[in-house]
């Protein structure tokens, strides 16, 4: 019997001696899980989270709560390397990874930094910075010269399509004032078009001419006496536009017949005045 009760004993300190064991080891758990709490430590859940983790200390029933808490996470040991799940014990697991943070604190202390590191980055951040002022600066003088071109390039092209439209309206009218006559009272047609609508100051500018009775063919395929009334229909549109103080017409005549001479003539007579006066060159007959 005193053998049974001293076994019994042993039995009961032993019980003892492992509930200590336990319950220190899920303080140890709970501290822990307390750590990654702390500091944000993402660990891997089969379930349960850190939220139900309490920060407080002060809770009567802290016990209870904490074996609550306990059993309601369980964390994922899978992604784990071999190295770390072979690990037994806790003085194991304490003596392993001391023994990586030894050799890492030795490997830091035999490195050998470069001293002017910094003031080297520091020069390096005076210089990137006096580069990007100097681009911002070259950046608002580009984009100032930029608006500058483009209020330039806007003005050149009304500038040059106000010419245009007035003289593209009236080369028509003298055209056919030039070329009318009883056999062909309407007289003939003009106009002008552009080869280039956008901007039409980098190309050039097409006179499409049309004597009476004449079906239409390219300029170039006019007769002398034809291109000159062209000429002369498109150089009296131009004056219209900004007139000049006075003509000289040197010998506009000598591609030109009887006919057409007495149109010219009779155009001169009917619009010549102050605005519109001429210096006449014939020919000697």
């Amino acid at each position: 019997m005193h053998d049974l009760r001293s076994e019994i004993s042993d039995i009961n300190r032993k019980i003892t001696g492992y509930e200590e064991s336990i319950e220190k080891m899920k303080m140890d758990r709970m501290n822990i899980l307390k750590t990654c709490k702390l500091e944000n430590v993402k660990l891997p859940f089969n379930y349960g989270s850190l939220d139900s983790i309490r920060m407080d200390d002060e809770d009567d029933d802290e016990s209870e709560n904490q074996d609550e808490v306990l059993m309601e996470i369980e964390l994922n040991y899978n992604s784990l390397k071999e190295e770390y799940t072979n690990l037994g014990t806790v003085d194991e697991i304490d003596s392993f990874f001391n023994t990586k943070i030894d050799a890492l604190t030795t490997e830091i202390t035999g490195l050998n930094p470069n001293q002017k590191a910094r003031e080297r980055l520091d020069d390096a951040e005076v210089r990137l910075d006096d580069i990007n002022s100097e681009f911002s600066s070259a950046r608002n003088v580009e984009k100032q010269i930029d608006n500058e071109f483009e209020a330039v390039k806007k003005q050149r092209y009304e500038l040059f399509m106000n010419a245009f439209n007035h003289i593209s309206n009236q080369i028509d009218g003298i055209y056919k004032e030039l070329t009318r006559s009883t056999v062909s009272p309407l007289g003939g047609s003009a106009y002008l078009t552009l080869e280039d609508e956008d901007e039409p100051y980098l190309s050039g500018i097409k006179y499409h001419a049309m004597p009476p009775m004449k079906r239409f063919r390219d300029m170039e395929l006019l007769s002398g006496g034809e291109k000159t009334i062209a000429a002369l229909a498109l150089l009296f549109a131009i004056h219209s536009y900004h007139p000049s103080p006075f003509f000289v017409l040197d010998e506009v005549d000598a591609a030109l017949d009887n006919a057409n001479v007495a149109r010219i003539a009779a155009y001169i007579t009917r619009h010549s005045g102050p605005d519109f006066q001429f210096i006449v060159i014939i020919r000697r007959l």
